[in-house]
């Protein structure tokens, strides 16, 4: 992730296509919208990443020992 984020790619950048997020009209999922938004909150706290920036945390930086 650190690399991605010296490429330039951000927060805005953790995005599925359209077609991913449509409703399901059948199946165990059927009328289910997920909250990308919600998930990816989730899912950058799990990982030590800033919301804000998507960069990692300068603790799970150091947890990681890529700095000091």
């Amino acid at each position: 992730r650190l690399i991605s984020c010296k490429l330039g790619i951000s927060r805005k950048d953790d995005r599925l296509p359209n077609h991913n997020m449509k409703v399901l009209s059948s199946g165990r999922l059927k009328n289910v919208k997920l909250d990308l938004e919600d998930n990816l909150k989730k899912y950058y706290n799990i990982r030590g990443w800033n919301w804000e920036t998507g960069r990692p945390s300068e603790e799970k930086l150091k947890d990681l020992g890529i700095i000091s």
